[in-house]
């Protein structure tokens, strides 16, 4: 099962929470699938699945969602692949690590 787990800042005013929602919820609904959120909490979003289309899907999204406008909102990000532990991690450090060329 692979995974992704947004959560976003409790500060946030309901206005721009709808508009980060719909961001959200569109960004994994892209040109490699669908993925739906499962969570019930207004300030967190859950995706996940099995298989390679969910695996494009939400690496698609992230890819997508990972900017600098959006990220000022994000609380805690992680990405959570069930079949393999190690690859487990903080969308957020991931973004954030210098790369060296």
């Amino acid at each position: 099962m692979y995974r992704t787990i947004i959560s976003l800042k409790k500060n946030i005013v309901q206005e721009k929470l709808a508009e980060l929602t719909n961001i959200i919820i569109s960004t994994f609904d892209n040109r490699a699938g669908k993925v739906t959120n499962n969570s019930l909490d207004p300030y967190k979003f859950v995706f996940e699945g099995e298989g390679e289309p969910v695996f494009d899907c939400i690496h698609l999204g992230i890819a997508k969602l990972a900017r600098a406008d959006f990220m000022e909102f994000v609380d805690k990000w992680d990405w959570i692949d069930e079949s393999d532990p190690s690859e487990n991690s903080s969308i957020i450090d991931s973004f954030n690590k210098y790369i060296r060329g």
